[in-house]
């Protein structure tokens, strides 16, 4: 295994499937040349680990100076691979970039990692860095701009509940964010394939070790990603069938839910989740009553969602029920009653 430096266009595309494990937002290999080529011009450097003749880690970096540290290297990038991980090579990039950083005089090695990122946090910690500060960040109004993920369920296209609660609350959020971007997902008019061994196989094989065949699989599970990491709110609008999801929900969880993509693992097999930072609201309608009374403890929807969000590192989720549109007692209140929950979150 050995150290090299990735400075030309050929180079730099060997990496693009690697750093984009990290950079989730790039989307193809021109934009992360171009960037890197722009980086390159403010000192930024590409390093990487190989192994067979393949980039295995990662790690972008600049030589900088300023009144509060003196010289330092900043480490903008650290990835490894998600079939390597564990074995080390983190460290011994971060190491190499010390040797590098003394050898042009600097005494300090810096970079930042996302608050709610503990997996890195601990890593940082036991090859040696100590946390002492805090970043802040104020965003422009410019790019201040909500982007929603709309993910809508019920095949009821005009007398839905779920769809009319989920409209009302998306109204609510663009009065709020006038620059306000939706994007609509519809999973009743355009029902995504269930996983088959080929999506699969897919899943499991490095990326740069994927046939033509295997890109070909995962590519609607890759687009799905990216959208949900592009997204700032996510609102899924759901009807809830048979105490559960419908199929095609459940077909979405499992194109998004992907180990090296959404979700991860420590060298110590600590799970982390790797989409963060995003708020949730899932509107969910039910023809019986679930949230409170003798049907309680059979909601597998509401449960399910949670801890299938969380996994993947979402957190911050809130359920709006519309709940008894078939209840004798409720189904003239239930969309009335959602609607007003929706008006007073805002």
């Amino acid at each position: 295994m050995k150290i090299e430096h990735y400075d030309t266009t050929t180079d730099l595309a060997r990496c693009f499937a690697l750093m984009r494990e990290l950079r989730s937002k790039l989307t193809n290999e021109k934009q992360f040349i171009a960037q890197v080529q722009r980086q390159q011009a403010q000192g930024y450097r590409l390093a990487g680990l190989e192994q067979d003749g393949k980039p295995m880690a990662l790690a972008g970096y600049r030589l900088l100076e300023n009144f509060i540290h003196g010289q330092f290297c900043y480490v903008d990038d650290l990835v490894t691979a998600s079939e390597a991980r564990g074995q080390g090579m983190g460290a011994t990039l971060l190491n190499h970039l010390a040797v590098i950083a003394r050898e042009y005089g600097c005494g300090q090695m810096i970079l930042d990692t996302a608050i709610s990122n503990s997996g890195a946090q601990v890593f940082y910690q036991r090859v040696g860095y100590t946390a002492l500060g805090m970043h802040f960040i104020a965003i422009s109004p410019e790019e201040k701009m909500m982007k929603l993920l709309h993910i809508k369920v019920s095949p009821d296209l005009s007398g839905s509940a779920s769809r009319a609660a989920s409209e009302r609350l998306v109204e609510k959020l663009r009065a709020h964010h006038a620059e306000l971007e939706e994007s609509v997902l519809d999973l009743a008019q355009r029902p995504l394939p269930h996983l088959d061994a080929f999506t699969i196989a897919g899943f499991f094989t490095p990326p740069g070790l994927r046939s033509g065949v295997q890109l070909t699989a995962i590519q609607t599970s890759e687009q799905l990603v990216d959208q949900l990491f592009d997204c700032d709110t996510l609102v899924i609008s759901s009807p809830m069938w048979n105490l559960g999801l419908p199929s095609v929900l459940k077909a979405w969880f499992d194109h998004i839910t992907r180990a090296g993509r959404t979700f991860a693992f420590t060298p110590e097999g600590k799970k982390i989740g790797l989409v963060s930072g995003k708020k949730v609201y899932c509107v969910v309608a039910s023809g019986s009553v679930f949230a409170h009374g003798p049907f309680v403890a059979d909601d597998q929807f509401t449960p399910y969602i949670r801890v299938a969000l969380e996994y993947i590192g979402m957190t911050d989720v809130q359920f709006i029920r519309v709940d008894g549109t078939h209840d004798p007692v409720a189904r003239t209140t239930a969309l009335p009653h959602a609607l007003q929950t929706i008006d007073r979150l805002f």
